[in-house]
C-alpha cells in the first residue's frame, strides 16, 4: 500500500498496487495492477478493485470530492484493459471512482518518456492540481529542461471528464450498443453472495437497480432511458466490477 484515506463515512480507502490474482484479489490485468480497498471504521472490507491494463499499473494518491467520488492518481505503463490513451513508456494515470468503486472515467497524462504523479490536490470538486516530474518532450509535455523536470498540472472541470474506453470482461452486455429496447446482462463468475446491479449515467446517478443472489443474468428494459453512454456495475461485498453501454 502507497496510501491511505479517512473517508466520509468514516472507513477507509487504502492504495497501492498488486501482482495477485487469488485471495482477496478478484481481477488481475496482468504484471502490477494498481489497487484499491475501501473499509469501514472496524477495517472490514466494504469493496476492493484492481485497475489496470496489459503492463505495470500503481496507485500512489487518493482524493475524495464532496459527492464522495474518488480522484486517484498514480502511474501506468499499459494501453490496453482499464487504460487507454497511453503516449509511450510510462504516463501519469488518473481516475474518478464512485463512491462504491465503479470507475467513471480514466486518463493518461504525459509524453513518450518516464512521467509520473505522487499527488493530487483538489482545489474544488471541479478543478485539482496534480505534482509529478517528466522526462518527455513531446504528447501533453510543452518544454523540457533537460532530464527529469518537475511537472505540474492542473485538471479542470472534473464532473465532465468522459473517457469510456475500457471494459470489465466480467460483465457481459448484449447488444451493445443497443437500440432494442431491452439489454440482457450477465456475468461468466460464480456470486455466491447478494449483490446489486446498477445502470449509472455520466453524472454517476443510479437509473436502474436489481439485487441479485446466485448467477447474474438480467434482463433491462431500456426503453425510459435516453440515448447515450451509461455503465453497468456489479456490486457486492468483496468486489465492483464495470462495463460501459450505449444506447442508440
Amino acid at each position: 500500500m502507497t496510501c491511505a484515506l479517512k473517508t466520509s463515512d468514516g472507513g477507509y480507502i487504502f492504495g497501492g498496487f498488486s501482482s495477485s490474482d487469488n485471495g482477496n484479489i478478484t481481477t488481475s490485468y496482468g504484471y502490477n495492477d494498481g489497487w484499491l480497498v475501501k473499509t469501514n471504521i472496524y477495517g472490514g472490507i466494504q469493496w476492493q478493485k484492481n485497475v489496470g491494463g496489459n503492463d505495470n499499473d500503481m496507485v500512489f494518491f487518493i482524493n475524495q470530492l464532496t459527492d464522495d467520488d474518488y480522484i486517484v492518481c498514480g502511474n501506468t505503463s499499459s494501453d490496453g484493459g482499464m487504460v487507454t490513451g497511453n503516449h509511450g513508456n510510462k504516463d501519469i494515470w488518473v481516475l474518478r471512482l464512485g463512491n462504491s468503486g465503479p470507475v467513471k472515467w480514466q486518463r493518461c497524462l504525459g509524453g513518450s518518456q518516464l512521467d509520473d504523479a505522487y499527488s493530487i490536490a483538489l482545489i474544488n470538486d471541479e478543478n485539482s492540481v496534480i505534482a509529478g516530474f517528466s522526462n518527455s518532450y513531446d504528447g501533453n509535455i510543452t518544454e523540457n529542461n533537460g532530464d527529469f523536470d518537475y511537472w505540474l498540472l492542473k485538471l479542470e472541470n472534473l464532473s465532465n471528464i468522459y473517457d469510456y474506453n475500457f471494459s470489465d470482461e466480467n460483465i457481459n452486455i448484449f447488444p451493445n450498443p443497443s437500440n432494442t429496447g431491452y439489454i440482457k446482462i450477465w456475468s461468466n463468475i460464480n456470486i455466491s453472495e447478494k449483490s446489486v446491479i446498477s445502470i449509472i449515467d455520466l453524472q454517476g446517478r443510479i437509473i436502474k437497480q436489481k439485487e441479485i443472489t446466485g448467477i447474474l443474468y438480467e434482463t433491462f428494459n431500456v426503453n425510459d432511458i435516453y440515448k447515450g453512454v451509461y455503465i453497468v456495475t456489479l456490486t457486492c461485498d468483496s468486489y465492483t466490477f464495470s462495463r460501459k453501454f450505449i444506447i442508440n
